[in-house]
């Protein structure tokens, strides 16, 4: 939990040096929800410091971001931002995300990929299931367009816009290359 009148955090379960997203909700505006960064910069189980706090605009580009999992592109991500966002004022929030060590540049070609799995857990769960389940779809589509073969995104991502028709086939196909491939317990 957040000391709001300090700025630091309780006893935590993260290493120290580990960056962590922790949500914060105003007292009494549950609708007000925002996200503060923190590094750990002392043993696990003492204090954090806050690191950074994000500006409304980049939360809602990480909690799009959170949706495509470990790695996005920024093509893909500029499709179905909710905001519409022009790509230079895009990369900007990439840029500072990247700055607040929530990501990092994957390739040169604008594909980014979260600093470490758990990264985008939190924002993640802070997206309404409505919205969450719009982000899921518009994904889903951008992948059909450009990359029809990633049978696991597809199926990861139909089934989480609520589609289990258009996920169904994609779960099959990834099946198939499991098999083929060896691996049984993926």
């Amino acid at each position: 939990a957040v000391d709001r009148s300090t700025g630091l955090a309780a006893p935590c379960l993260g290493h120290e040096g580990e960056w962590l997203a922790l949500p914060v909700v105003p007292a009494g505006r549950p609708a007000m929800v925002g996200i503060v960064v923190c590094r750990v910069t002392v043993p696990a189980n003492e204090t954090m410091e806050i690191g950074y706090r994000l500006q409304p605009d980049v939360q809602v580009t990480l909690k799009c971001a959170s949706v495509f999992g470990i790695e996005f592109s920024l093509e893909a991500l500029e499709t179905m931002h909710p905001d519409r966002v022009e790509r230079s004022l895009l990369v900007e929030q990439l840029a500072a995300l990247a700055t607040a060590d929530f990501i990092r540049p994957a390739s040169p070609s604008g594909v980014y990929r979260f600093a470490h799995s758990s990264v985008p857990e939190i924002p993640y769960a802070m997206l309404p299931f409505a919205l969450r389940t719009r982000l899921h779809r518009k994904v889903a589509e951008w992948l059909n367009e450009h990359d029809c073969q990633a049978h696991v995104a597809l199926a990861y991502h139909w089934r989480h816009a609520g589609d289990a028709v258009r996920a169904a086939p994609h779960f099959a196909c990834a099946g198939i290359a499991f098999h083929q491939a060896g691996a049984y317990l993926e």
